[in-house]
């Protein structure tokens, strides 16, 4: 399939033709675009699950490597 194919049930074009989501971000409170959703992990047994915008994602997302 071509990358212009919109019919496609590619998970690229999926990607591509998401509308842009905007809700109230979990971590500084403003209304932006939203990246994805986060776990915050208070404790073993307190764990939140907010929307994070895309500067507040740069910022507080770290790469896990295994030891």
């Amino acid at each position: 399939m071509a990358w212009y194919n919109i019919n496609s049930q590619d998970s690229v074009t999926a990607e591509t033709l998401e509308k842009i989501r905007t809700e109230r971000c979990g971590f500084c409170g403003q209304e932006k675009r939203v990246r994805k959703r986060m776990k915050i992990y208070f404790s073993e047994f307190e764990i939140a699950e907010k929307p994070v915008c895309r500067d507040c994602y740069v910022q507080n997302s770290k790469k896990a490597i295994a030891t």
